[in-house]
């Protein structure tokens, strides 16, 4: 992050915020492997709130 300091107004990292950095990466690395495991339906799930009134709006129409 020193690349470009002085145009974008970067500093040095203390030792403290590289550990919470990590510490961050670190946690956020597995609670992604668990998110990929959560099944996604083929269905958008919005798509069963549409359809409810659309058919609403078709019987007034008619």
């Amino acid at each position: 992050m020193e690349f470009l300091g002085k145009f974008f107004s970067t500093v040095r990292l203390s030792w403290k915020l590289w550990l919470v950095s990590i510490a961050i990466g670190l946690v956020s690395w597995p609670l992604a492997v668990i998110g990929k495991y959560i099944p996604v339906p083929k269905t958008p799930f919005a798509k069963f709130f549409v359809k409810p009134f659309q058919q609403r709006r078709g019987a007034r129409n008619s």
